[in-house]
This record gives C-alpha cells, structure tokens and sequence, in this order.
C-alpha cells in the first residue's frame, strides 16, 4: 500500500507530531510505501525522527495564518497560498500516485484542494481530526466581526462539503464523533491516541511538585494556571509547580514574577524524556482552554 501523508510542518516537540511520527514510522516499517510531505517547515529539523524507510517531501506552500496580517491582506496572501498549494500538490500527487492521501484538519482551508485532486486520480482521502471540531472552522477565527464571521460561515460550509467526500474521517473521542455526524459527515471512525512513553514503575504521592505540559500557547491555559498557583503558593509554599513545553516561556516566567510566585513556578523548556518528570511528580495538572485528546493527560493517567 502507498500512502502519502500530508502536514504542515513537524517542528513542535508536541503531541500531533509524537502521534502522527510515531504512526508514519510503524507503517513503514511493517512493509507500506510511505511518503511525507510538509507544506511548511521551513528548513527547520524535524522535532521527531522518521524512518529511514519514509520518502520525506519538504516543499513550500504555507498557508498564512489569520493572526499575521490585516484582513484584506490576509485575503489576498491567503488564496494566492491556496493556488500555489494546489499546485505544489498536484504535481507530488502526479509523481508519487498514492493509494490513499492522510492530512489533518490543520489544512481546513485547503481540504476542497485534495478532495477534488483525490477524486480525479480515484485516490482515497483520509482526514485525521486531532483537535476539538469548534476550533478549525474559519467562522470561529472571525468571531471578533459580525461580517467576517458570516463570511467564514460561507466558507466552512464550503469546506465541510468537500469533506462529505472524503473516504473517511477518523477523530480521538466518541463525543467527537458524534458533533462530525452532527454536521452530515457520516463516514466517521474513532481512532484513539496511544501512549507513546514507559510509564514509571513506581510512584511516590508524597513527592510535593505539579506537573503541567504542553506548548506555551494561549490554547494551553498556562496564564491562567500561574495566576491560580500565585494565590495558593503563599499558603502551600513548600510545593512546586514544573511547566514544560516549546515555544517562548518569557512571559510566562514574567507572569509568575508579577504573580509573586517565581520561586516555586518553574517555567521549563521541552524534554526529551517527559516520562522520568511525570515520576517526578504527584499531580498532574491541566489548564487548556480547549483540546481534542490531550496526549499529556492520557500519558498523565498511565504515569498514576
């Protein structure tokens, strides 16, 4: 079987990239003809390793993110980057002729491209759902303005019609599986994450230290989290909070200043082996403002 996968980028120490190497690397070492493409990473290393057996693609066609640009500006870069996406896929699909195409519903904005793609070269499409269904439509990007949010309805409706079409949509939770089949998209399978790490043997609950992962993002929660342990650390001031994810921690180790708790707040860079802090610790903690199946939390409860 040929697959080819389709990302944006594996750049973050995080839990889609963890899942979805660790996925690409065990069917290509059990025989299937895999091939990455990432649309976006830029030159940078790849944050976990991939077999020797994957035809890694890197190319260029990002898709600009709403946050970098006024509105109109946005507009434009955003359907040129979805002409020459539509290009650059064209042509890897021409040379590599997949059996099946794999992406996420991180490329939202340009699963109408591959669906017509699939459909015409007869290649089944399948779409990995690793986040909460809310949070990848555009209408809830342009929330801020009543114009643009109807705008981004239009546009959504659009894209979901072009997913109907997809041979298959596999999300991580039931619950999940039920809002995808709210929204007439039928062909919906629950797949979900696995425990990628060797949980501790032992665990010692007298240990007095937090623990909280995941990338210094606003979707993580963390700002609320340092304001919450800057009220309990006076009174608790002989326990430690440990933060570890990528991406800038600055001003979340300024927050934890301002909140008087920078002596038992730890704001910590990503580990290699995130496995040896959980038995560091005895409560795991988490503050997300939205997820799919977080993968700290299910490898949290397997760590006791």
């Amino acid at each position: 079987m040929k697959l080819l996968y389709i990302l944006g980028n594996i750049i973050n120490k995080a839990g889609v990239e963890r899942i979805m190497t660790q996925k690409i690397n065990y069917l290509a070492e059990t025989g299937h003809d895999i091939s990455l493409l990432t649309t976006d990473q830029n030159n940078q290393p790849l944050s976990f390793p991939i077999s020797k057996n994957v035809h890694y693609l890197p190319v260029s066609a990002p898709i600009p993110s709403r946050t970098d640009y006024s509105f109109f500006k946005w507009l434009s870069s955003f359907y040129n980057a979805r002409s020459v996406f539509s290009k650059v896929i064209n042509s890897i699909v021409i040379e590599e002729l997949p059996d099946i195409i794999i992406c996420t519903t991180y490329s939202f904005d340009v699963l109408d491209i591959l669906t017509r793609i699939c459909h015409k070269k007869h290649i089944k499409l399948i779409i990995e759902s690793h986040i909460q269904l809310t949070n990848v439509f555009m209408q809830q990007r342009l929330a801020y303005n009543s114009i643009l949010s109807f705008y981004g309805k239009i546009h959504d409706n659009y894209i979901l019609h072009h997913i109907r079409r997809a041979s298959m949509l596999v999300c991580l939770t039931n619950e999940d599986m039920k809002s995808w089949k709210k929204l007439h998209i039928d062909n919906v399978y629950v797949i979900p994450n696995m425990i990628t790490i060797q949980p501790p043997v032992t665990i010692d609950y007298s240990i007095k230290r937090v623990i909280a992962v995941g990338r210094y993002s606003d979707q993580k929660g963390f700002d609320m989290l340092i304001k919450a342990w800057g009220k309990l650390s006076p009174k608790y001031h002989d326990w430690h909070l440990y933060i570890f994810g990528n991406e800038d921690r600055v001003p979340y180790e300024e927050m934890a200043k301002t909140e008087k708790c920078q002596d038992t707040c730890h704001c910590m860079p990503v580990t290699e082996d995130i496995a040896t802090e959980y038995g560091k610790s005895s409560i795991f903690v988490m503050s997300s403002r939205y997820e799919g199946m977080p993968l700290a939390l299910i490898e949290a409860m397997s760590s006791g």
